[in-house]
């Protein structure tokens, strides 16, 4: 019985200092493989730092990245039908990026996008396509400027009691009720 006790006791101790010697193995496996991919790229890119100190290097790479020729030289660019005209590739490009843009969005952003844009067109105009009234707000006139149509007043408002009516109209405010129009006595 003391035998099985102390094999217990001894596997009871033994067990987590084991696990915690096979995880550290493992974590060193793993972080020796990540140095080795490190010095190897770093490797790649001393050979790539010594390539660009070539100036025949530098001037390939010119020729072949950006087009660039010697003087004297031509270029000759050729087209592939295959791949479309460079409106085509424009406009596929564009919706690429517009795709990756999007998916890299967060949802909150396009959201607030959405809110933001709603009711504007096309052309940035307020979209009012019930022709619902809506408000403008007057603009500021500079002193002593009058507005272009001041002497036509707005629908619904007399003119200013300095001028007169307009011919073929009725004062509205400053006239008293036609006789007909008048309030009955209480008593009746």
């Amino acid at each position: 019985m003391a035998i099985a006790l102390f094999a217990i006791l001894a596997i009871i101790i033994v067990t987590p200092t084991v696990s915690r010697f096979s995880a550290q193995q493992h974590e060193l496996r793993a972080v020796r493989a990540e140095l080795e991919s490190v010095q190897q790229h770093t490797r790649e890119l001393e050979v790539e730092k010594a390539l660009w100190n070539d100036p025949d290097y530098v001037r390939a790479q010119a020729r072949v990245r950006l087009g660039y020729v010697v003087p004297g030289q031509r270029l000759f660019v050729g087209a592939d039908p295959n791949e479309g005209t460079a409106q085509e590739q424009l406009e596929e490009r564009v919706a690429t990026v517009n795709r990756e843009r999007r998916a890299n969005t967060p949802w909150y952003v396009t959201g607030w996008d959405s809110i933001t844009i709603a009711g504007n067109s096309v052309d940035g105009q307020l979209d009012n396509p019930d022709e619902a009234p809506m408000y403008t707000p007057p603009t500021p006139q500079p002193e002593g400027e009058a507005p272009e149509d001041a002497a036509t007043p707005a629908p619904g408002i007399a003119p200013a009691p300095d001028t007169a009516p307009a011919p073929g109209t009725v004062p509205a405010a400053d006239t008293d009720p036609a006789p007909d129009t008048a309030p009955a006595p209480e008593g009746e």
